[in-house]
């Protein structure tokens, strides 16, 4: 089961009466890797927690969603179904297909991307990457957590080195795109 991940409104209600399992706010913000572990998790499953790392893609799934609701192109109704999507195993797979979309058209270049999403799709498929790379941090992070050889220094440094990442590539990327969207 996924632990802390519970909202100001879910641990109030715990305290009024019933855990709501579905949180439909927040679940096309969840990070890939959390989502997937929540969805396939089972009732003896091993806890797992989320981590700073997991937040991160957070903010770039956020991104997405301003970007898919000023820009506008073709496949945003279809981009928009998916994040509404609240059955989770269907979110999960679905949302992977769309970070598969953003870094094939990235591999492929401008001539594959849609004009509008040109300025866009260099910097998610940096950011999608880099998260890519959070997710496996996080699974070594998890694994040594498991055998008490992840210290808490470790952690901090880990996630500085990201958060640093992240950085670089939003303030890079903010000089490149266009002044509104």
């Amino acid at each position: 089961m996924c632990q802390e991940i519970l909202i100001d409104e879910i641990i109030q209600e715990r305290k009024q009466g019933p855990v709501f399992l579905e949180r439909s706010g927040t679940i096309s913000c969840m990070s890939l890797r959390l989502l997937g572990r929540w969805a396939y998790a089972k009732d003896d499953s091993p806890i797992f927690f989320p981590s700073g790392l997991d937040d991160l893609e957070s903010f770039i799934w956020v991104i997405f969603r301003v970007i898919i609701a000023h820009v506008k192109t073709s496949m945003n109704p279809d981009w928009l179904r998916v994040l509404k999507t609240q059955e989770k195993r269907s979110h999960w797979i679905s949302r992977n297909g769309i970070v598969r979309i953003i870094l094939t058209q990235d591999r492929n270049g401008p001539q594959y991307q849609e004009k509008a999403m040109i300025p866009f799709v260099p910097v998610l498929a940096r950011l999608f990457r880099l998260s890519e790379d959070a997710a496996g941090a996080c699974a070594r992070m998890e694994g040594q957590r498991a055998q008490s050889l992840v210290s808490t220094r470790q952690n901090v440094d880990l996630f500085r080195d990201f958060y640093h990442k992240y950085l670089e590539i939003l303030l890079h990327a903010s000089e490149a795109l266009p002044n509104r969207w």
